[in-house]
């Protein structure tokens, strides 16, 4: 038996850009996975479930602090979803490669050119 604990989620990081492309500002965060993504990574991995084929990120503009029991019906609307940014939908996830037990995005990081002034207080990705 073992008495050990992980946490599950993601880091990421949040680069503040200028006019001319200069990072003016960073921050790492790091978010939790609820229960509804961790059920999905075990039904894939251990039963055969279906396999999700795209990954959005998405921002959210409420002061709003996530929790274990949040689901996708009802985040964007908890959490205030931003969506005034210029692509009309949300940003694609594209994974890298896979290394010491994480993947990342580097390589095609998701960009967010605003169409108004927004206090961002975290991301999510959805299915």
């Amino acid at each position: 038996m073992m008495n050990e604990t992980q946490s599950v989620g993601f880091e990421y990081t949040i680069e503040v850009l200028d006019k001319d492309g200069n990072v003016t500002d960073r921050e790492v965060v790091h978010n939790i996975m609820p229960i509804e993504g961790i059920h999905h990574v075990l039904n894939t991995v251990l039963k055969g479930g279906a396999q999700v084929a795209q990954w959005h990120i998405g921002l959210y503009e409420s002061a709003y602090t996530p929790t274990p029991n949040d689901i996708m019906a009802t985040f964007p609307t908890q959490a205030v979803e931003t969506t005034e940014y210029v692509s009309s939908t949300r940003m694609t996830f594209t994974p890298g490669a896979l290394a010491a037990g994480s993947v990342d995005n580097s390589a095609k990081s998701a960009e967010f050119d605003f169409t108004a002034t927004k206090l961002i207080y975290g991301g999510f990705l959805s299915s």
